[in-house]
């Protein structure tokens, strides 16, 4: 029995129904109906064109005719003729233009469908593309060029780089213009089986990171004019699991801000191995400034790790520098220092990290990846629900946000936030008078005097 396509046999598909056969409609035939399809495309494309053909006869029919119709205008009748005359041409380029605008949605839909199905058709035109389309996917000029394009953090770029060297154990050193979507599928199908170092299955966060990073890569060869469709598009990690789906990260609770930051790494810890453990020794030094900077500016993680040693005046308030961020295009911003940060010493600390040539949290102290450590240790504090990360401190920074009474736009502005309002996207950088406020009105979440210093 012949396959069937939106509900018809493929021999009855109409030149409509091309511009509406999803990606699902083509993966569930087998390859034979496959062919069968690119067959009936063939046709629909071939009459699509003969239907141009004929409009552009028609089209300079109706042209001599114009021409004649104008040379036996006479003085008494030219009113009425010359009406006919505007009217007619009108006719006929509006006819033209939607037919050849309906034959280059049909080739484009054709296209599209011929990247899922991975042939062309004989006579459909292909878009000359440039040297880059024929250069394996993971060469190093273009990764570099992609990477120069895209910058990220030491974490960042590690996880990155990991998820492309997964991708060309996968499908190996294809020509980008060879990369189909039946690839980044592997790859997401390779993200989903794949079993962690713990023995466990990847997180549904973990799928999306290393996937995103694969399907960006191929947005940036799209978007640079590479490749004329990007495989990436339409392909999606799997689903979250139940329990994924009830473990929501959640802002702390005021008792658990209170633990945190009155735990050893604070008040005094056992040694540099032992900072859960009470003890003499207070180390003030990355991962100690790690938490001050979380729990103060409301930045992400990576935006903290690869932030410089830099601090830059807004009018007369100091403000932390983010510029580098790219997260989102709002992402990139100055975060005011409040009064808070400023009485635990980070004055000291930048002074301190630019004499070494450091960035904000770089040195010996600093490990490569941040959110592992971090939420090791609140597990050692006994902080160890599920849905309490570090990350959560940006829950807790934007609550303070809100709270301080300052305007929508302005929150959205420290936070790195797109903005909802029409007037958001208009003077996204910090004026000094609302820099001035941010320090003002916002206020950590939990007292922290006992850690000013005198």
């Amino acid at each position: 029995m012949s396959a069937r396509v939106l509900g018809k046999a493929i021999h009855e598909l109409a030149d409509d129904d091309i511009l509406r056969i999803r990606n699902e409609d083509i993966e569930a035939l087998s390859d034979a109906d496959k062919a069968a399809l690119i067959q009936q495309m063939e046709l629909i494309v071939e009459r699509e064109r003969l239907a141009a053909e004929n409009a552009e006869a028609g089209r300079a029919k109706k042209s001599f005719e114009v021409q004649s119709i104008a040379i036996e205008v006479n003085a008494m009748e030219r009113t009425m003729r010359e009406a006919k005359l505007i009217e007619m041409q009108g006719k006929a380029a509006v006819e033209h233009a939607q037919q050849s605008l309906r034959l280059a949605q049909v080739e484009q839909a054709m296209r599209e469908a011929v990247t899922r199905i991975g042939s062309v058709p004989a006579g459909l035109a292909q878009a000359e593309l440039p040297p880059e389309a024929s250069l394996p996917w993971n060469d190093a000029s273009l990764l570099e060029r992609f990477c120069a394009d895209n910058p990220a953090g030491e974490s960042s770029a590690d996880e990155r780089d990991r998820a492309f060297r997964e991708f060309a154990d996968l499908i190996g050193g294809k020509a980008v213009k060879d990369v189909a979507k039946v690839d980044i599928k592997a790859y997401a199908d390779y993200l989903r089986d794949k079993i962690g170092k713990r023995g466990n299955p990847l997180k549904h966060a973990t799928i999306v990171k290393s996937l995103g990073y694969v399907k960006a890569y191929f947005k940036w060869h799209a978007a640079s004019g590479h490749i004329n469709v990007n495989p990436g598009d339409g392909v999606n990690p799997r689903a979250k699991t139940a329990a994924e789906k009830g473990q929501q990260r959640r802002a702390f609770t005021t008792d658990e801000l209170r633990l945190l930051f009155d735990s050893p790494l604070f008040t005094g810890c056992k040694s540099p191995l032992r900072l859960s453990k009470p003890g003499p020794n207070v180390y003030r030094n990355e991962r100690y400034w790690f938490w001050m900077l979380l729990l103060l500016t409301g930045a992400r993680l990576d935006e903290i790790a690869a932030a410089p040693a830099r601090i830059v005046k807004v009018g007369e308030v100091e403000c932390l520098d983010f510029l580098h961020s790219t997260k989102t295009p709002n992402a990139p911003r100055l975060i005011p220092i409040l009064s808070d940060l400023r009485r635990v010493g980070i004055h000291d600390w930048i002074e301190a990290q630019q004499r070494r040539g450091r960035g904000l949290v770089q040195g010996p102290d600093a490990v490569v990846d941040w959110s592992k450590w971090l939420n090791r240790y609140l597990n050692d504090l006994g902080l160890d629900d599920p849905k309490l990360v570090a990350y959560s401190l940006r829950h807790n920074f934007r609550q303070q946000l809100r709270a301080s009474g300052i305007h929508s736009e302005l929150v959205d502005k420290v936070f790195g936030h797109d903005g909802e309002t029409v007037g958001a996207n208009y003077g996204r950088d910090l004026s000094p008078d609302e820099a001035r406020l941010v320090v003002e009105r916002v206020r950590p979440p939990v007292p922290i005097e006992h850690l000013w210093q005198a």
